[in-house]
């Protein structure tokens, strides 16, 4: 996640995030359950408007689209 952090406005492919934060030893299906909690966790801190700038739209990737 650090990459996203580091260029907002730029989406990671899931193979970067998978090899990044868990050295490529999770699925696909571990990333969005962490991104879905990380925008609950984000909401229920009162940042309920950061949790919304996680962008999954484009398929295979995620994005931090900092406004």
């Amino acid at each position: 996640l650090e990459r996203l952090a580091r260029r907002p406005n730029h989406y990671a492919s899931h193979a970067q995030l998978l090899e990044d934060v868990w050295r490529g030893t999770r699925s696909v299906s571990t990333i969005r359950s962490a991104v879905g909690e990380l925008r609950k966790s984000l909401a229920a801190a009162g940042m309920g408007d950061l949790a919304q700038m996680i962008d999954g739209q484009h398929r295979g990737h995620y994005g931090l689209m900092l406004r």
